[in-house]
């Protein structure tokens, strides 16, 4: 489906660029017309970054589809790599709200524990 899309807006691209460096055409078409690449060149930049972004979550994750085998290790490796959380909410297709709840309920993922904080304060100073 993304390798349809990709050659379609290629080849607009091509066409419109032909447009504007054939014949002489007015101002206004001229501006309307670059518009249109710069659209059709976004689109087609966020659509690379979304497949290189699946690829690459593909490849940390493994077989794992699940977000219930979502590891901390996982999330770190992920980031280091440049993939962003609303691109991992999108390959689970989750929010990006639920999957900050579920990333932070993994028990290795409890981060500051406030009673063995204060046990190790009152053992240290004691």
């Amino acid at each position: 489906m993304s390798e349809i899309f990709m050659r379609e807006n290629k080849l607009m691209q091509d066409e419109i660029l032909k447009k504007l460096t054939g014949n002489s055409i007015g101002k206004y078409t001229r501006e309307n017309l670059q518009r249109q690449l710069n659209d059709l060149m976004d689109e087609r930049t966020a659509k690379k970054r979304q497949k290189w972004a699946h690829e690459t979550i593909k490849s940390v994750l493994g077989e794992r589809t699940d977000i219930k085998d979502f590891t901390k290790t996982d999330q770190i490796n992920l980031r280091h790599r440049g993939i962003v959380h609303a691109e991992l909410a999108q390959f689970f297709n989750i929010s990006t709200g639920k999957l900050s709840r579920v990333i932070g309920s993994v028990s290795e993922n409890n981060g500051f524990d406030r009673e063995l904080f204060q046990r190790e304060r009152d053992e240290h100073f004691v």
